[in-house]
Parts: structure tokens; C-alpha cells; sequence
């Protein structure tokens, strides 16, 4: 039988150059979706985490920083979809067509930073019968006073947990209060949530407040789900993307390459991007290993060349 060769370098990287990322991430983002295992959070709440980071030590053409703004499941920390955030635009004006491309947004709590709490946001998950957790900062100064004038005092304290880790120790209290006349569509209820961050070498504690609504009803949700979902967002926060580990490997080949082949811009050629998913895939989703194989062969004649 005749040997069987790996293909050439140059034959990848043609095929990876053909492919559109952006459409390629809709596709395995649809796939791993139909075949990902059934999985809820507290009560049977699905979150997902729209999050944004910039990928330290990749760059495309031009030294421009890479940027995703990803949708993330809480449970599991499956990547859903992202978008690859360009220059001349930003974070906010990505959220909508982020979440375009999950065929069914209905009963998922989505759960973002203060950047994305915009009453535009809040309007389009409505309309798609999902349900929010926005966190409340300064971009929402209206927003922000009215919670923060709200008779806490006489709000009974809902919950309480403790977590010790990294060096330091966090409690962290919630209180939650029904409201119908907050100036953000469809808030249902408002959330306030003290942490009592301790070093645990210096002893020294930092207490901060952060304050969210939800579209979310006392019947959907008690304080404890919601202090969950929240944590769960956090966590989703302190993480890297399944997807940026991959994404970094490769446009740092790729940089490696540029420097090799200083004729040849590797910055138009969207290599890292196409195989930044196909690698996810084989790293972030267990379940779709055995029908993805395939990829191994593409993702270790990459990492060769």
C-alpha cells in the first residue's frame, strides 16, 4: 500500500486562507449546540455569558490587537459563538449580531458587564423571549440612583455565601427587592450584592457593591438562583475562552511564519481564526471528540509546518 502523506504546508494554509471564519464559527457554533449534552443551572436556568477579551500575544496585520466578544454557556463553559470585534467598532454594537447567530435564544438568562447594559440590549433579548441579568454601573447613572435609592434597610438579607480561595476569602450578600417602575425595560427585580473580599496575609478587607436588575420574576427566580447566575458570569469573566487557547496558538505560529516569510502578510489570511475553531472543538467539546477525528490531522500538519 502506498504511504500515506501529510499535506503540505503550503496546501493548508490555501485551504485554511478560503475559508471564512466568521461563517465557519456560525456553523460549528450551530453543530456543537444540536449535539452538546442537556445541561441547566439552578432550577433549570440555562445562562449564558456574553463576555469580551482581548487576546494577549496575538496580533493580526498590523500589530492590531485581537478582540472576541463570545457568547458562553454557564454550565460547561461550551463557547457558543463569537465575533471577532474589529477596529472600527466596538463591543456594543457586536451584542445583537453575537446572539443573531444562536438559532434559539427563548428561556436562556443572559448575563453581560455593565458595558452591555443598554435598554437596546434589554429590548432585543425580550423580544426573543429570553430573560437578562444586567450589572448597573456609572453608564447607567439614572438607573444606578434609582437603585441605589431603594429602602434597602428594610429589605431582609436573602442570602449569604463564603468562598475562600487565591489567598483571600469572600462573602458575599444578596438582597433583592420586586420591582415594576425602574427606568429599564422589562426589570423585574432589583439586586444588590455586597462582597467582603479579605486577604487573608494582610487581613486587610475591601467591601464592594454591585448592583443588577433581571427581567427575571420572584416566581422565576428566587434571590439564590439569581446570586448563582451572577457567580456563574464571574466565573465566566476570570476565565479565557476555550476558543482564545486555540486562537492564541495559532496566530502566534502565524506571527512566527511572518517573520520567516517577511514577502508574505499572514495578517490577511484568516488562518488563526479558522483554526482556532476547529481545534476548540477538539479541545473544548468532549462529546463531539469521537465525531471529529478528522481535525487532529488538520491541526497537527499546522502545528508542524
Amino acid at each position: 500500500m502506498p504511504k500515506r502523506l501529510l499535506p503540505a504546508e503550503s496546501t493548508v494554509r490555501r485551504l485554511l486562507s478560503r475559508i471564512d471564519a466568521d461563517t465557519l464559527d456560525q456553523a460549528i457554533g450551530r453543530w456543537l449546540a444540536d449535539h452538546r449534552p442537556s445541561t441547566t443551572g439552578p432550577a433549570g436556568l440555562r445562562g449564558l455569558s456574553v463576555d469580551g477579551k482581548t487576546l494577549r500575544g496575538a496580533a493580526r496585520a498590523q500589530d492590531r490587537k485581537i478582540h472576541l466578544l463570545a457568547a458562553v454557556e454557564h454550565t460547561g463553559g461550551l463557547v457558543l459563538t463569537q465575533l471577532d470585534v474589529g477596529e472600527r467598532t466596538n463591543e456594543i454594537t457586536c451584542f445583537q449580531p453575537l446572539l443573531d447567530t444562536i438559532a434559539d435564544l427563548a428561556g436562556l438568562v443572559v448575563t453581560s458587564d455593565a458595558m452591555h447594559t443598554q435598554r437596546e440590549h434589554a429590548t432585543y433579548l425580550l423580544g426573543h423571549k429570553a430573560h437578562y441579568i444586567a450589572i448597573v454601573k456609572h453608564n447607567q447613572k439614572n438607573l444606578r440612583k434609582q437603585l441605589k435609592t431603594l429602602p434597602r434597610k428594610e429589605i431582609p438579607l436573602l442570602g449569604r455565601t463564603k468562598d475562600i480561595g487565591h489567598g483571600r476569602s469572600e462573602i458575599r450578600r444578596t438582597k433583592v427587592a420586586t420591582v415594576n417602575n425602574l427606568l429599564f425595560p422589562g426589570a423585574r427585580q432589583a439586586i444588590q450584592i455586597k462582597r467582603f473580599r479579605t486577604d487573608r496575609k494582610t487581613g486587610r478587607t475591601a467591601i464592594k457593591t454591585v448592583y443588577t436588575v433581571t427581567s427575571l420574576t420572584a416566581d422565576q427566580a428566587i434571590p439564590a438562583q439569581l446570586a448563582q447566575l451572577i457567580r456563574d458570569h464571574w466565573n465566566i469573566e476570570a476565565l479565557k475562552f476555550p476558543l482564545q487557547r486555540g486562537q492564541r496558538v495559532v496566530t502566534l505560529r502565524g506571527e512566527v511564519l511572518r517573520r520567516q516569510r517577511p514577502g508574505f502578510d499572514w495578517g490577511d489570511v484568516p488562518v488563526d481564526g479558522v483554526l482556532a475553531q476547529v481545534r476548540a472543538v477538539v479541545l473544548d467539546a468532549p462529546y463531539a471528540r469521537r465525531d471529529a477525528v478528522w481535525i487532529f490531522r488538520i491541526s497537527a500538519t499546522s502545528s508542524s509546518y
